[in-house]
């Protein structure tokens, strides 16, 4: 009795795999030829990768700062005295429905500027009156490390540099003008007041 499948050793050249044919099929399951490879990164291409680029080219295209009349402001924020880097800063209007929010974050050296939330980066806010509130943590290792909702070890926490007050609306001492034209206001802030 003979069998009527004959098995035959197929070498294929875009991935140096062997699989075995038998009767004319492949046994390949599983493995990614080259012309299936090259039409799945075609598919990523079209379905995915074009339609985000069109979205950038289009999102990027029109006038920039939605027509807002956005005033530079920088400044330096120094903590007991020294430049203090990684300060989140954000300005609040005085009045809710004044203007918008601004924000920017403080380098190494302490400078920052202003980006509001729908001008263009680094322009600055709206002229008006703003509440400011500043932030800052840092991560400092436990004496005693603790076990995490996980089960893991636990063995650094995030704490505030800065007094809680600095981060609230209500109890910000801070608070600044923006003028027409360019505007540099720092901030003297103190540890843990």
């Amino acid at each position: 009795m003979s069998c009527p499948y004959r098995a035959t050793k197929v070498q294929s050249s875009a991935f140096y795999s062997t699989a075995y044919s038998i009767g004319g099929g492949s046994l390949m399951a599983g493995l990614l030829t080259l012309n299936s490879l090259i039409t799945l990164m075609k598919r990523i291409i079209s379905l995915f990768i074009v339609p985000c680029l069109l979205f950038v080219f289009v999102a990027g295209c029109g006038p920039k700062g939605s027509g807002l009349n956005t005033q530079f402001v920088e400044g330096i924020i120094t903590l007991d005295g020294n430049p203090c880097g990684s300060v989140s800063i954000t300005f609040v209007p005085k009045t809710e429905g004044s203007g918008e929010r601004a924000g920017g974050l403080s380098n190494d050296e302490g400078r920052y500027t202003l980006s509001s939330a729908s001008g263009d980066p680094g322009k600055g806010a709206l002229e008006g009156e703003y509440i400011v509130l500043v932030s800052k943590t840092e991560s400092v290792d436990l004496a005693t490390p603790t076990v995490g909702p996980s089960g893991d070890p636990v063995t650094t926490e995030v704490r505030s540099v800065l007094h809680e007050s600095y981060r609230n609306e209500r109890q910000t001492p801070l608070s600044a003008t923006v003028e027409k034209g360019k505007n540099k206001i720092d901030f003297a802030l103190e540890s843990r007041r």
